[in-house]
């Protein structure tokens, strides 16, 4: 599947998907998006919502409910990480991770804005979206919100890095490929 039209440019510095109407907010997610919170007895093992360390660790995509706004992040050694307004949040608890989709990474600016999968919000209920890019070799994910893509980059040290160029946002997929189960 191509990655979208060459010259097909979203409004990821408005935070908004151009396909939602003045006002629409996010609401739910779609009914093939299946997010699991509390204790994982089997971890996803879809290649497109995992990453493995240079160790070999799972990194998983993970979401926080946090005052008021559902962000995007990662959960690495049964620890969730999430950056939100300059600081680092670090839980093992009452987070989310991405067990199934039909998703895939796409390049921000050569993506098609019906392929762009909402994750969370922010606190007015307007899209937030999954970003990933390579923090000293290995993928992290975070939020891109404002056409910047912001991770955790070491949560033990509270850095916390941004991109606004080079990272992929997570988008649909029309592959049906049956997952391996952990």
């Amino acid at each position: 599947m191509p990655l979208g039209y060459d010259a097909y440019f979203h409004d990821f510095a408005s935070g908004r998907r151009k396909n939602f109407k003045i006002g629409e907010k996010y609401e739910k997610d779609p009914e093939h998006m299946k997010w699991f919170a509390g204790t994982y007895p089997v971890k996803p093992n879809w290649p497109s919502v995992i990453s493995t360390a240079k160790t070999g660790e799972r990194i998983y995509m993970a979401r926080l409910k946090h005052e008021g706004q559902l962000l995007p992040g990662y959960m690495r050694n049964g620890w969730a990480c999430f950056a939100y307004k300059g600081e680092v949040i670090k839980t093992c608890e009452k987070h989310q991770l991405l067990y199934d989709g039909h998703v895939k990474w796409y390049l921000p600016h050569r993506v098609d804005e019906n392929h762009v999968v909402v994750i969370g919000h922010d606190e007015d209920k307007n899209p937030l979206f999954l970003g990933r890019f390579f923090v000293n070799g290995t993928e992290l994910f975070g939020e891109v919100r404002q056409g910047v893509c912001t991770i955790v980059g070491d949560p033990i040290k509270k850095i916390i890095l941004s991109e606004s160029e080079r990272y992929a946002i997570l988008g649909w997929s029309r592959e049906t490929v049956e997952p391996d189960v952990e």
